[in-house]
């Protein structure tokens, strides 16, 4: 939850004023993706007329019931208003299965219809219908616990994080090759302009004044230097 507001705050900060007025698309997107408001408010553990009122835009969502709908469905209430409707529902659709409350007391034990239904929500990750997760948070989505889910799921699990590692690797390499074109973008710019090229005038022209101390944005600073004759 601390995140979602950091992220609404973040978004504030950025761009000003949030699009509240694309909320109710959002909200009638998700009701459309899981059949109905009765049905939401059955996932979300919120009173199903409210989603009516908040679509037809009569009354104006809480923040704690706007906290709920996005815990249980894994968006952000910026992702409600951002992302696009049809993009929101084909997602819904293809994951399945929901974040509940947590539960009191000692859990039940699985029944054959609850693994059945975790098998059939592991295939769709790993058949690649849902963004790579950490095992901790498939696991949280599906309402086991770790250890229960690599006890039952050995196979299954390891390939899912394998496929994750993959992506974190993936997403990591892109992040450098799109900070290094950074680099290159802001030393061409200073260089159109006639301006002599100094570390600080580099720095103000990202995105990130860190991208130069890491090592692979460092190292690209240092090659562009080399190439004219200037020390680094």
């Amino acid at each position: 939850m601390k995140e979602i507001v950091e992220e609404l705050i973040l978004a504030n900060m950025l761009f000003g004023s949030l699009p509240w007025h694309l909320l109710p698309a959002g909200i009638n997107a998700c009701v459309e993706a899981v059949g109905g408001t009765r049905q939401l408010g059955r996932i979300t553990g919120v009173p199903n007329v409210l989603f009516c009122n908040w679509r037809k835009q009569k009354r104006t969502p809480s923040f704690t019931y706007l906290l709920k709908v996005s815990y249980a469905l894994s968006f952000s209430p910026l992702q409600l208003m951002t992302v696009e409707p049809e993009r929101l529902k084909n997602t819904l659709r293809a994951k399945m299965v929901y974040r509940s409350p947590p539960r009191v007391g000692l859990p039940a034990p699985a029944s054959k219809g609850d693994l059945d239904r975790i098998q059939a929500f592991l295939q769709t990750m790993l058949e690649g219908e849902v963004a790579p997760l950490p095992l901790r948070h498939v696991a949280h989505q599906l309402g086991v616990g770790e250890k229960f889910l690599t006890g039952r799921f050995p196979h299954e699990c390891a390939q899912i994080l394998a496929q994750y590692q993959a992506s974190r690797a993936e997403r990591a390499k892109q992040r450098v090759v799109r900070e290094c074109a950074e680099v290159e973008q802001a030393v061409r710019t200073l260089d159109e302009h006639g301006i002599p090229l100094s570390r600080s005038q580099v720095v103000t022209l990202l995105s990130n004044p860190n991208i130069l101390r890491r090592p692979e944005g460092k190292a690209a600073w240092q090659a562009l230097c080399r190439e004219r004759g200037l020390e680094s």
